[in-house]
């Protein structure tokens, strides 16, 4: 629960470049890793910490260490929940496991994706698609209905272009960032 974090400690959430209320071009230049990094180091900056803990989770996780891999003098922390993998090897390996675990699932999953709906944005039709996505994620699959997935009709679009863009990215470039993440000395807790 993030209610508790804030007990103690002073949380900001940011809206990635093109999503939420931060609106920008989404073209294969402007939404890379790079400006993702670049945008953080900005927002700290502009909050005027010397240091502080980043927290990411999912995707947010790959972005944090390549975060650290480029000013891990900037972090006292990081927390990583549910990473995506840091090598290809293993983005096939989740690929593949999720497929056998979801089975008929892809099937509706593959008839909304491929919707008119789907294709304008609706809010709705978009939220039902991730509920679905994200169902095998957890332990009880009951649980996915515990998500707070709040789209507008422009973010819900914005964020599925995002979303292909760094999906090309990673399916055609092999990639290993373990021995990157090797030479990381930031304390770090990893959740799965």
């Amino acid at each position: 629960e993030m209610e508790s974090l804030l007990v103690k400690h002073q949380a900001v959430f940011f809206d990635q470049r093109g999503s939420g209320r931060s609106f920008a071009e989404i073209t294969p230049e402007t939404i890379t890793i790079k400006q993702f990094v670049e945008d953080i180091e900005n927002v700290r900056k502009a909050l005027g910490f010397e240091k502080f803990s980043l927290i990411g989770h999912s995707w947010g996780a790959m972005l944090a260490m390549h975060y650290a891999f480029q000013h891990e003098s900037k972090l006292d922390s990081m927390i990583l929940i549910s990473s995506s993998p840091a090598t290809s090897k293993g983005e096939r390996a989740f690929k593949e496991e999720f497929n056998k675990r979801s089975g008929v699932l892809i099937e509706r999953i593959s008839a909304i994706q491929s919707s008119n709906k789907f294709a304008e944005g609706d809010p709705k039709t978009v939220s039902q698609f991730f509920r679905l996505l994200f169902q095998k994620y957890f332990h009880q699959e009951k649980d996915v209905k515990k998500l707070r997935l709040a789209f507008q009709e422009n973010s819900a679009l914005e964020g599925m272009k995002i979303y292909e863009i760094f999906k090309l990215f990673f399916s055609r470039e092999e990639f290993n960032f373990l021995p990157k993440l090797k030479r990381l000395t930031v304390p770090t807790l990893v959740v799965h």
